[in-house]
C-alpha cells in the first residue's frame, strides 16, 4: 500500500479534527497558519504527495480579500518562489475554502506558476478519500 503524505493547512481545530477521523489512512501534518506552513513546505527533510489549503486564516477576524493578511494567497505567493515551486509544482494541491473569490485567486496564483494539479473542493476531506486521489498522486 503506497504511503501517502499531507500536508493540512486549516485555522479551525474542528476542521482539522474531521480531517484526522475521515483521513486516517493519511500521514498527515496540521498547520493553523500561513508561516508554519511555509516553513513546512521549506523543510527538506518532509516532502508531501498532497497540500490542503484553505484562504481565510484568521478566525478572529472577518478576512476578507486584504492584501497585507496572511491568508492563502499569501501561502500560494510564497509557492511561486524556486525553492517551494521546485519540489511541489507537479503535487496536488486541494483548495478547500468557502471562500470562493478567495480560492479561484489562489488557483490563479498557482496555474500562472506553473502549478499542474489544482483542486477547488471546499471541505474536499468529506468526499476525496485515498482511492479518489490516487489518480492524481
Amino acid at each position: 500500500m503506497i504511503e501517502i503524505h499531507a500536508l493540512f493547512l486549516d485555522d479551525n481545530k474542528n476542521r482539522h479534527m474531521r480531517f484526522r477521523e475521515v483521513n486516517t489512512d493519511l500521514r498527515r501534518i496540521h498547520v493553523y497558519d500561513a508561516d508554519s506552513c511555509i516553513e513546512e513546505l521549506l523543510d527538506v527533510e518532509k516532502d508531501f504527495d498532497i497540500i490542503y489549503l484553505d484562504h481565510d486564516l484568521n478566525a478572529e477576524t472577518n478576512n476578507q480579500l486584504n492584501d497585507d493578511e496572511k491568508d492563502g494567497r499569501y501561502v500560494c505567493k510564497r509557492m511561486t518562489k524556486d525553492d517551494i515551486k521546485s519540489r511541489y509544482s507537479g503535487t496536488l494541491v486541494v483548495i478547500h475554502s468557502l471562500n470562493s473569490v478567495g480560492a479561484k485567486e489562489m488557483s490563479y496564483i498557482l496555474r500562472d506558476a506553473g502549478y499542474e494539479h489544482i483542486v477547488i473542493a471546499p471541505f474536499a476531506w468529506e468526499s476525496h478519500g485515498r482511492s479518489k486521489l490516487q489518480h492524481w498522486i
